[in-house]
């Protein structure tokens, strides 16, 4: 009795053991796909703050707020991008191992963070080939995700 007594014991422990262990790695797995889907919804934001951008500048780190045009001259990469639309002030800037991204409209600004985050290259944006360019890398626990978002403003087509 005692022995049948272990062994269900013994059992019961090493099934627990392995459910744990796949409800860790499920929880893994479910934080990398809302981090990368975060990160998705980031290069969609970057891709069309681009197209809709009647003027751009690219600078080495975030510069002071900008309220209007004309923005002073950049850099052909940096780690800060600033974007005017219509009515509108985007600015993207490499802070530590995160993008902030602000949205500026009649003075009222928004800022999201996308945390994890790590240059591809020397620089996070940059204007090669003529072509404004954003590239970085993001880290999970499961994997490494390349995001390459590519974009012609307004002035630019």
């Amino acid at each position: 009795m005692l022995a049948a007594l272990f062994g269900v014991f013994l059992l019961a422990g090493a099934g627990t053991g392995f459910l744990l262990t796949a409800i860790e790695r499920q929880a893994a797995v479910l934080r990398a796909a809302a981090l990368e889907g975060q990160h998705e919804a980031l290069a969609e934001i970057m891709s069309d703050s681009l197209k809709s951008a009647v003027n751009f500048q690219i600078y080495a780190s975030a510069p002071a707020k900008s309220e209007s045009e004309p923005l002073t001259p950049g850099v052909p990469a940096g780690d800060c991008l600033v974007c005017i639309g219509q009515g509108v002030i985007y600015e993207f800037y490499l802070q530590g191992d995160q993008i902030e991204y602000d949205q500026t409209v009649n003075g009222s600004v928004q800022t999201r963070s996308f945390s994890d985050v790590s240059k591809i290259g020397q620089s996070l944006f940059n204007m090669n080939q003529g072509i404004l360019q954003a590239q970085w890398s993001l880290t999970t626990a499961i994997d490494s995700v390349p995001f390459n978002v590519y974009g012609m403003p307004l002035q630019m087509r």
